[in-house]
């Protein structure tokens, strides 16, 4: 069966075809042809205004089968994003209020706002520590001191299993997914010295190939929201890079 793709380079390929052919037809006599037994008509060459009216049917033609190209692939892309899974990432919190020499626990809220279920999924996420948002820095700054960085391939390193459970159409936020880190929480962090992002991806598979989706969230206890003007969010915010859903 031919596609939609394949008509249009086909329909292409046929203008040329005619367009040459016409070409050959009306083109002037060669050097050694004698051109003395040719019509006034036959001897125009190019100067007929049928050759001039045949190439631009041939840059009509490729136009078109241009735009019809880039037309299909754009449809075929918004019938891809409209109908696909998509995992969603919403906010994050800390399982409770956080207290100093225990393990860092979280839960990031996720949810699959395609049509379709999103199959074998699979996470990987790294946290760290930057210093308050009340410092005379912007967030970027802050990230830029980060202990450690972010890791900007994380996501390349994902890659969905099999053998992960389905995620069906739900809401943005329905799945917690939680996390118990290595990780022991300072007193700095409980004092509001220091403030904890969580970074991480999903990754999964859909019809139409694999989906991954990129998150970061600032965490800070509760308690300090009521003290400092900067904190705005009850439990987190969204980090300025590494939200991504493709």
């Amino acid at each position: 069966m031919i596609d939609d793709q394949h008509m249009i380079w086909i329909d292409l390929a046929t203008v040329v075809i005619v367009a040459l052919l016409a070409l050959i037809a009306h083109a002037p006599p060669g050097r050694l042809e004698d051109a003395s037994d040719r019509s006034p008509t036959e001897r125009q060459g190019w100067a007929d205004p049928l050759v001039w009216i045949t190439v631009l049917l041939v840059a009509v033609g490729a136009i078109q089968a241009y735009t019809l190209y880039t037309t299909d692939r754009t449809l075929q892309a918004t019938l891809v994003a409209s109908n696909r899974a998509w995992i969603s990432v919403a906010r994050a919190k800390f399982q409770d209020e956080p207290v100093a020499n225990r393990p860092l626990a979280y839960y990031v809220f996720y949810g699959n706002t395609g049509k379709e279920p999103a199959r074998g999924l699979v996470a990987q996420e790294e946290q760290g520590l930057i210093d308050p948002l009340s410092l005379r820095a912007t967030v970027y700054e802050l990230f830029e001191r980060a202990d450690p960085k972010p890791n900007d391939k994380l996501c390349d390193s994902v890659h969905p299993d099999n053998s992960g459970s389905p995620v069906f159409p739900s809401g943005p936020y329905d799945f917690p997914y939680f996390r118990v880190t290595n990780k022991t929480l300072s007193d700095d962090v409980i004092a509001g010295k220091k403030v904890v992002y969580v970074h991480g991806c999903f990754a999964y598979t859909t019809s139409w190939g694999i989906g991954k989706t990129e998150y970061c969230f600032l965490l800070w206890p509760l308690s300090l929201r009521d003290n400092d003007p900067t904190i705005v969010w009850p439990y987190s915010a969204g980090c300025p890079r590494w939200n991504n859903a493709f």
